[in-house]
């Protein structure tokens, strides 16, 4: 446990360097959230890293939080150096990204790291920019998330990246119909063990 937090706090001071601010993690990962699907789909690794990024800032905040069920392997850590020397080396994929897009003059459109291309074409609650004043919301628990989290995240995740809008009702919509299984399961056991029981 101890070499997973000691990387883990590696990895967050060199990103609470790379934006100036607290909680560098999560503002990376919320970095790559505001970059549109057709764009990050061109540079490689880069699902595989936002998967990783949000899976060991979990696995960090139970262990930190003393969550029982915490499951992490070598490989955890290994992407945790791994994507702290990459980021240092600029071959991390936001600096791939802003690379990219950085040469192009014309193409203002993709230029996330400026606080005007944020302000007009955020989908999100807060805006993230390359400024220190940048403060995300960080009221949610991940001490808390489950498998069955992890598994509608990423599965909005996609659905989002894909289908936007439509992506995020379909999430909504699957959420629903288990969640009505859950309740009609329950209504038919009830039943059964009132009339039967």
């Amino acid at each position: 446990m101890e070499d997973f937090i000691r990387e883990f706090k590696k990895l967050e001071q060199t990103c609470n360097n790379l934006f100036d601010c607290d909680h560098g993690v999560t503002t990376y990962i919320d970095y790559m959230k505001e970059v549109p699907y057709d764009v990050s789909s061109d540079i490689p690794g880069w699902d595989k890293a936002f998967r990783s990024l949000k899976r060991v800032r979990r696995i960090r905040n139970s262990l930190v939080h003393d969550t029982d069920d915490v499951y992490y392997n070598e490989s955890d850590i290994e992407f945790i150096s791994n994507f702290r020397k990459k980021i240092e080396q600029g071959n991390d994929p936001l600096s791939i990204y802003i690379r990219m897009y950085d040469d192009d003059d014309e193409d203002e459109e993709y230029k996330p790291y400026t606080s005007d291309y944020i302000q007009k074409n955020s989908s999100s609650s807060h805006t993230p920019a390359y400024t220190a004043s940048y403060s995300p919301d960080y009221s949610y628990s991940y001490a808390s998330s489950s498998l069955l989290d992890d598994i509608f995240e990423w599965f909005g995740d996609l659905l989002g990246g894909l289908f936007g809008f439509l992506g995020r009702v379909l999430l909504f919509i699957l959420k629903l119909g288990i969640f009505l299984l859950i309740l009609a399961g329950l209504f038919v056991g009830s039943l059964f063990f009132f009339l039967f029981g």
